[in-house]
Parts: C-alpha cells; sequence; structure tokens
C-alpha cells in the first residue's frame, strides 16, 4: 500500500436508539444514519447525510461526535412536541431523515470508496468498521405501549467507519 494524503473529509455511520415523549405518544426511533466529518479551520465539523440538516461541531473529534448526538436527539425532541399525533411525529422524522443532496450523498460515497481502497481513516482509525453496501440508511418509529414498555440495557449509540475491501 502506498502513502496516501490524509482525506479532507471522512466517511461515518452511526446507530442511535432514543425513545421520545411527544403528546399522548411514546415512540422509539432507532437510526442507521451516515454523516461526513471534516476538519474546518480548528473546528471538527459533523454533518449528516441521512438525517439531512443536521450538524454538529467540537474541538476534538469527540466533542464534534458528542455534539451531533446531542443535536440528533434535539431535533427528535422538538418535532415529538410539535407533532399533533404519532402518525405526524413518524412522518417528521421520516421527511427529516430523506432530506439530503445528492450533493452530500456523493460526498460521503466518494470518502467511503477512498478508504475501502486502503486510504487512511485519519483519526478515526480505531473506530468499528462495518460494510456499507447493503446499509439502508434510515429511521425506524415504533409506538410504545407504555404498560408494556421494557427498559434496554447496553449503549444508545454507535459511530463506524466504512470497511476496506477485503483483498
Amino acid at each position: 500500500m502506498t502513502d496516501r494524503e490524509t482525506p479532507k473529509v471522512f466517511p461515518l455511520m452511526f446507530g442511535f436508539s432514543d425513545l421520545v415523549m411527544g403528546r399522548g405518544f411514546v415512540a422509539e426511533v432507532t437510526t442507521d444514519g451516515r454523516a461526513t466529518m471534516a476538519q474546518e479551520e480548528g473546528e471538527w465539523w459533523m454533518s449528516g447525510v441521512n438525517p439531512g440538516g443536521v450538524a454538529a461541531s467540537g474541538a476534538t473529534v469527540a466533542e464534534a461526535l458528542a455534539n451531533f448526538r446531542n443535536t440528533y436527539r434535539l431535533v427528535l425532541t422538538d418535532s415529538a412536541m410539535l407533532a399533533n399525533s404519532f402518525e405526524e411525529f413518524s412522518r417528521d422524522v421520516q421527511g427529516i431523515f430523506a432530506s439530503t443532496t445528492e450533493e452530500l450523498i456523493d460526498e460521503w460515497k466518494a470518502a467511503a470508496m477512498a478508504i475501502r481502497e486502503g486510504g487512511p481513516a485519519g483519526p478515526f482509525q480505531d473506530l468499528q468498521r462495518r460494510l456499507c453496501d447493503n446499509v439502508n440508511f434510515t429511521a425506524t418509529i415504533k409506538k410504545i405501549v407504555v404498560e408494556t414498555a421494557q427498559p434496554k440495557s447496553g449503549n444508545d449509540q454507535e459511530f463506524s467507519v466504512p470497511l476496506p475491501q477485503a483483498a
């Protein structure tokens, strides 16, 4: 493998699980998303591809990841508080998830291909690697019946980068 220049944009995949309370409903939102991360003028910026329009920054990669996670939670909470029903909330979240541009999708795919071809993962070298070819980047929204809800153990978030192509 030859030395490669560190890319300017890094592709990330993430999985989040949130319980969100709205007007007369509780919803579980499970997210398989993707975003790009880039350093601009000393700040790390994480920009959502799916969900589109969600972005956050931080002085470090860890801070940007945490801020993105918190921003996404706020988007879900705001959506739930504005929705008049579970169905309206579900439609809104699906709309947010789909609101991306071809430019962002192409940027993410190009960055993922660069890593698959052996390019450096930069500060994300230690993140878990996942195949991305058949991932359905989406949000699943389920209405929770409070009387039968069970607490979940474990982590409510996961970050990863695309898996390099097998040699």
